[in-house]
């Protein structure tokens, strides 16, 4: 069973999250906050994959746990989820990623974690 760290702030989100990708047959592993994710991907460097809000409470934001997690795991997955205008981190275009709306098309969101998860 493939393994996703799942960060986000919104407990709602992380609900509804985690009952989808575990519907789509994803092993899921929560976080909060930054600094949370950081130090589950420190210790267990075994996830397939990252979801992770770009925005998040705290000095560790989503930008720096995906950073974080190509030191470890150099092709990782990432899909990043923003209620923020999508304009503005379009044009980062970091490889193996994908950047998400809010509010969030869970069906769209699993389709295309399948595709980059394939693609690493």
């Amino acid at each position: 069973m493939l393994r996703i760290l799942y960060v986000e702030d919104d407990c709602l989100l992380q609900l509804d999250g985690e009952a989808c990708l575990k519907e789509a047959g994803y092993d899921v592993v929560l976080a909060s906050d930054g600094q949370t994710a950081c130090a589950l991907l420190r210790n267990d460097p075994t996830f397939d994959a990252l979801i992770t809000d770009i925005d998040l409470p705290g000095d560790i934001q989503g930008w720096q746990i995906a950073a974080l997690s190509r030191e470890i795991t150099r092709d990782l997955p990432v899909v990043y989820v923003t209620g923020q205008a999508l304009d503005d981190f379009q044009k980062m275009g970091v490889p193996h990623s994908l950047l998400m709306p809010k509010p969030l098309a869970w069906p769209q969101l699993v389709a295309s974690l399948a595709g980059l998860i394939a693609a690493a």
